[in-house]
């Protein structure tokens, strides 16, 4: 039987243990967009939360699994038609961008999402318009108040002594290094009782 998962975040990865588990004799393909997998749990956690990607570590044994074949750095189904090669395809695409509001001009030379910013303190993509905007500034609003809001408010006003190295950016720990910002303002539409963050921000 051949089976092929799309996307190979948390959800695709687990779908993969339990369909090894399952079917022994099954041939799986994992398509990832991205060149690593692991999806959001390599590229949305925050470099100060390191203990959150040793789940890693236990979804790197099924990706070195003998009948499974991963590839990565493709996109779907733009540069796959992959249904009539296999028996059945999990779609585990999940949510790839960000919720963007309309409150915002996202075209502005200093308005960013979420996703781009976390992706940059992880080193994963090299956005200079970013890089222009917050070197130097001094003064930086951040609207939202669940983990990934504070996991930014928090690297703003950090050192590079709170970061893991292995994790982090060299673009990243270049702004820590030089931080200037004195002042992050968050707004959200909660009070601090009613905030969405799990234990781990407080």
């Amino acid at each position: 039987m051949n089976i092929a998962i799309v996307g190979s975040g948390p959800s695709g990865m687990y779908a993969a243990r339990k369909i090894l588990e399952k079917f022994p004799n099954v041939t799986l393909a994992i398509f990832e967009k991205q060149k690593m997998p692991f999806g959001l749990l390599r590229s949305g956690v925050s470099a100060d939360h390191p203990e959150l990607k040793i789940t890693c570590q236990g979804l790197r044994r099924i990706i070195r699994d003998d009948r499974v074949f991963y590839f990565g750095n493709l996109t779907f189904p733009g540069d796959l038609h992959v249904a009539k090669y296999f028996h059945a395809v999990v779609d585990a695409t999940g949510g790839s961008r960000s919720n963007r509001v309309d409150v915002f001009d996202y075209n502005a030379p200093n308005v960013f999402d979420s996703q781009q910013f976390i992706e940059w303190t992880l080193g994963l993509n090299c956005n200079r318009k970013l890089e222009q905007s917050i070197f130097g500034c001094k003064d930086i609003s951040v609207v939202g108040l669940g983990n990934v809001a504070l996991d930014t408010a928090r690297f703003l006003l950090s050192s590079p002594n709170n970061y893991d190295l292995s994790y982090t950016g060299k673009s990243a720990l270049r702004y820590l290094a030089l931080n200037t910002t004195k002042n992050v303002r968050v707004f959200g539409r909660r009070d601090h009782t009613n905030v969405p963050v799990f234990a781990f921000n407080p």
